[in-house]
């Protein structure tokens, strides 16, 4: 909801609102009563707000309770959420994977808050599936003949059971060496769930060296469990603090930061699990940020890792592979 009142604030009348707030608050940070409360003004007074709540599934929950409700669940913040707009003309689209407790958290037999649901199928997003997939043929294979590229982007497409994330995953593999024949064969023997490319690149990350499988490790665990997105920058300083004993490395530190160090140090080490984004309108390979190339990557992690706890202090807890 601090999302939503910062692109609200776009609105001359909102931030004249929220402006006059903040003055009485004497710098305080606002509560998650302040903010709902904010928010319910707002909407009473701009008919016809729309917000978006994409992957709802995947937000990371933080514990203190919502006003007029006694538990800190997502069932809770979505019936504060709905009351605080119940009235209004306020409009609400949520994205996500079917849970329990979003499920009732939007129960209502309210025929004047109605909840509109669609569940999305392969077929409705064929189009875009198929234009996605165009796009990283055209990236990765931009050698190949036409024909071959609309081979494979119909083979890609096919297998990937509506799932854009399957074909982001499956741009290692396409590599323009490789003649048409091999790369279908790749994709056909690739199983349509993103489960099974995540333990290919996991097999990948076992068989490197000991110095390799343990930096990329530590990046993984670095990145699944900060409670920010890293800089390549600030990542590169927690990779030199020893995993035992917390000592400062420092001749391990890179002599540069560029795209060589991002490209040959950090992504090609954990393959398609992580993601390098660029800042927004900087090219700096220093403030470049490391992301897991979804949520279900951390789920992977956590279902196939296990804890160690560490002393305090060390960086995020050291996990070990039940395969070891």
């Amino acid at each position: 909801m601090r999302k939503w009142l910062s692109q609200l604030m776009a609105h001359p009348e909102v931030f004249r609102f929220v402006h006059e707030k903040w003055e009485t608050t004497q710098g305080r940070r606002a509560a998650r009563g302040d903010v709902l409360s904010i928010l319910q003004d707002i909407v009473s007074a701009i008919p016809g707000c729309t917000f978006i709540l994409d992957g709802l599934d995947e937000c990371d929950w933080v514990k203190g309770s919502w006003p007029g409700n006694s538990d800190d669940s997502i069932t809770s913040f979505l019936r504060t959420l709905r009351g605080a707009t119940t009235g209004t003309s306020t409009r609400i689209m949520i994205i996500s994977r079917d849970e329990p407790e979003i499920r009732r958290g939007l129960s209502n037999n309210d025929s004047y808050d109605p909840v509109f649901e669609h569940r999305i199928t392969p077929e409705d997003v064929q189009n875009d599936i198929l234009t996605y997939s165009r796009s990283i043929v055209e990236e990765k294979l931009s050698t190949k003949s036409d024909e071959a590229k609309d081979e494979i982007t119909k083979k890609l497409a096919d297998r990937c059971n509506g799932q854009f994330l399957w074909i982001r995953l499956q741009q290692d593999t396409l590599r323009g060496g490789k003649s048409q024949r091999k790369l279908e064969h790749v994709i056909n023997s690739t199983p349509s769930g993103i489960e099974h490319i995540y333990e290919r690149n996991w097999m990948k990350i076992m068989r490197l060296t000991e110095e390799d499988k343990s930096r990329a490790l530590s990046l993984l665990r670095w990145t699944a469990f900060s409670l920010r997105p890293l800089t390549i920058c600030e990542i590169s300083g927690a990779l030199v603090i020893g995993e035992e004993d917390g000592e400062l490395l420092l001749d391990d530190l890179p002599d540069s930061i560029d795209e060589d160090y991002v490209t040959t140090e950090i992504v090609d080490l954990c393959g398609s699990l992580l993601e390098v984004r660029d800042p927004q309108d900087k090219r700096d390979a220093r403030l470049k940020t490391v992301h897991l190339a979804h949520f279900s990557v951390k789920e992977y992690l956590l279902r196939n890792l296990s804890i160690e706890v560490k002393k305090p202090g060390l960086g995020p807890p050291s996990y070990k592979s039940k395969r070891f």
